[in-house]
């Protein structure tokens, strides 16, 4: 029993691995690249490929579907315009989270190890996915002219003068903001008048020399 679980670990991992560099061989769907930069036909194709060829299958573009679920525009409140989590992404992650924490329990009951595992793995993994959705349903990023305030991962909210934003880089969960003074942000990718917020930033970048 352990050595066949060994041998489908083995399995699932090599496949990944192998999945990760291929991906990074025709120019890296995850890898953080500028934010003007878009992906080419070949490299779309390539990626949409991998849930039917690769073994590990794709569910990360099946949840991107559910997630990016929504309204297209952003909200406005008097000046600004505020951009808040998709309502994919905020019931998705929801109905997702059940199935994740019961796969837990799944994969750990079909071990030899079922039914010795602490308690507190649990809490542990639950701790994360509450903290994950109160993180979605507080998420709120505002712009009013050169000011922008954004929640962060600690769930406060910080304020940031756009006229100091040097780089913006895309990433797997959304993206990165640097500014002059040597802060930044990662802005999560499910949310609200993305496209909007894409290309302001584009703009902003522009403004600013960069």
């Amino acid at each position: 029993m352990i050595f066949t679980l060994f041998a489908i670990a083995l399995f699932w991992v090599a496949s990944w691995f192998l999945t990760k560099r291929l991906r990074a061989f025709v120019g890296g769907m995850h890898a953080p690249r500028d934010i003007r930069e878009e992906q080419t036909l070949l490299q779309c194709i390539v990626m949409a490929a991998f849930g039917v060829l690769s073994p590990v299958g794709n569910p990360s573009e099946n949840l991107a579907t559910i997630f990016a679920f929504g309204s297209k525009d952003a909200r406005s409140e008097g000046t600004a315009t505020v951009f808040r989590a998709a309502a994919g992404w905020r019931y998705g992650f929801l109905l997702v989270s059940p199935g994740m924490m019961a796969l837990a329990v799944y994969i750990e009951g079909q071990t030899d190890l079922g039914g010795q595992t602490p308690m507190t793995f649990y809490l542990l993994i639950l701790a994360v996915l509450i903290y994950t959705a109160i993180y979605i349903w507080r998420f709120r990023l505002s712009i009013d002219g050169i000011d922008m305030t954004c929640t962060t991962g600690s769930m406060m909210t910080r304020r940031f003068d756009l006229t100091q934003l040097i780089r913006a880089e895309t990433t797997k969960d959304g993206y990165k903001l640097y500014f002059a003074d040597r802060r930044k942000i990662a802005i999560p990718r499910f949310l609200e008048g993305h496209d909007l917020l894409r290309d302001f930033m584009i703009g902003q970048l522009e403004d600013n020399g960069h």
